[in-house]
């Protein structure tokens, strides 16, 4: 059985072909959007109330905002080790010395609703203190994403879906009217996005396009 969801997002470019305009919209079928992840420093993260540093955002034991965050903890001047699993003891997501700076931008996290496992070390006088650990709760869904539209030398039009999920399948639809949908491409994600080439967009003077996400 398929399931999608409702129309939400628009996303339009213009573009120049011979003289002839080009509208494509992007049209997608999901009803979920996250807020945007902060890049600034979080209340808090400019203090340091212990022995070692702590996580500080996002809030341990949070539901993550989406597969774009800021992890932070609280600033101890001293070299940190962070290692962010999906499953303990994987090393999948993140796990690399931290010199002097007390934060990481991750993108392109799971979005998958289980559980992320985050284990901060902090090094002080030249000894690794004893690492905390702290669990989060993975996106459970977000909504995919128009990215890197570009009209290619040939005169294909291209562009990539960002935001999926891996391992679902995706049907990728045009229309010129909004009513009459053909399907162009169905793929197995294997990352957060996929490309997309549709050499029949210089064709039409409106493009829209939709994905659908089958479950």
């Amino acid at each position: 059985m398929t399931h999608a969801g409702t129309v939400l997002i628009e996303s339009r470019m213009l573009s120049s072909v011979s003289h002839h305009a080009l509208s494509v919209k992007l049209l997608f079928l999901f009803s979920l959007a996250w807020p945007v992840q902060a890049q600034t420093p979080c209340t808090g993260s400019d203090t340091f109330p212990g022995s070692v540093a702590q996580m500080v955002c996002p809030a341990p034991g949070t539901t993550l905002g989406g597969n774009d965050v800021t992890f932070t903890w609280c600033n101890a001047n001293a070299d940190y080790f962070l290692e962010i699993e999906s499953v303990p003891g994987a090393h999948d997501i993140f796990y690399a010395l931290v010199s002097f700076q007390n934060f990481v931008h991750l993108i392109n996290l799971p979005t998958n609703g289980r559980t992320i496992y985050v284990t901060l070390w902090t090094q002080i006088h030249g000894q690794w203190q004893t690492p905390l650990q702290y669990t989060y709760t993975a996106a459970s869904s977000l909504p995919p994403t128009l990215m890197a539209q570009t009209l290619g030398t040939n005169g294909q039009f291209q562009f990539t879906i960002g935001g999926v999920t891996p391992g679902r399948t995706n049907v990728v639809q045009s229309s010129s009217n909004l009513s009459n949908w053909t399907s162009i491409s169905t793929n197995v994600a294997v990352s957060n996005s996929f490309a997309i080439i549709d050499p029949a967009a210089t064709n039409f003077n409106l493009r829209f396009y939709r994905t659908l996400e089958l479950r």
